[in-house]
């Protein structure tokens, strides 16, 4: 995550913060009001993808014992030895978390992206 925090930043283009400087923009100013914005929308595909790729490896704690949504669908499918449709649900709602979250993120992407469209002009 730190790379992706460091390569977004490092994208912005340096004229822009030599521009901050020029109108007596603070080195904080600078970077609250110019810089972060446009890193932020730089790195948030990539943040978007983490948080996702998060969500579904949770599923993996189940393997060292913590419990999580698989470790109670294991639970509940052994009192009643019915473990495929646990699972079905289980993965129906994994996919629905997964879905809303790329959704959500991906209109968040679209709302931080929405000044550079008049940019490259």
């Amino acid at each position: 995550m730190s790379e992706t925090i460091r390569g977004a930043l490092l994208a912005v283009d340096v004229g822009q913060l030599e521009a901050a400087y020029s109108v007596n923009m603070s080195v904080q100013q600078a970077l609250a009001r110019i810089v972060l914005p446009q890193a932020f929308s730089i790195a948030l595909p990539s943040l978007a993808n983490t948080l996702v790729s998060l969500i579904k490896e949770t599923s993996l704690v189940f393997t060292i014992s913590i419990v999580d949504l698989m470790a109670r669908a294991r639970i509940a499918g052994s009192r009643g030895y019915r473990f495929f449709e646990i699972y079905v649900v289980v993965s129906i709602i994994y996919w629905l978390l997964c879905t809303g979250v790329g959704r959500l993120l991906s209109m968040a992407e679209k709302r931080a992206r929405r000044y550079e469209r008049g940019m490259g002009a």
